[in-house]
């Protein structure tokens, strides 16, 4: 797993999270090489794009997984590669929207009858 996520500008971690390599056990003499080799599951998501701490959109990590389809046996040669890794995502930030006002409404009437001193008023919304 990652330790630490990249933040405020900092690298991303990119690459497997586990490795494996071949090994060789004794086997015994009854064993043949026509047995069945191991593969591999195609990659998939392992949850979704992980941002930085406090980020809301642009580059994060998420982590991707294969399972092994078939087990090597009987003689058949083992898996090589990885299983986990991790790799760079995106999450598109949405455009920017500027404040928008709308137009004045009317003006509404005078709230004195007569003279001075009055008000009156009219609104507008975002």
């Amino acid at each position: 797993s990652v330790q630490t996520y990249a933040s405020t500008g900092g690298t991303l971690c990119s690459g497997p999270v586990e490795q494996s390599e071949p090994c060789v056990t004794k086997r015994p003499a009854s064993c043949d090489d026509r047995g069945t080799n191991c593969t591999f599951n195609d990659w998939e998501a392992q949850g979704s794009c992980t941002l930085p701490e406090g980020e809301m959109c642009g580059v994060g990590q998420v982590e991707r997984v294969r399972l092994v389809r078939t087990p090597a046996s009987d003689g058949g040669r083992p898996c090589q590669g990885f299983t986990r890794m991790v790799e760079q995502c995106v999450v598109d930030c949405p455009d920017p929207k500027d404040c928008r006002w709308s137009d004045w409404s009317s003006w509404g009437p005078c709230d004195v009858a007569c003279g001075t001193g009055g008000q009156r008023n009219r609104t507008r919304t975002v």
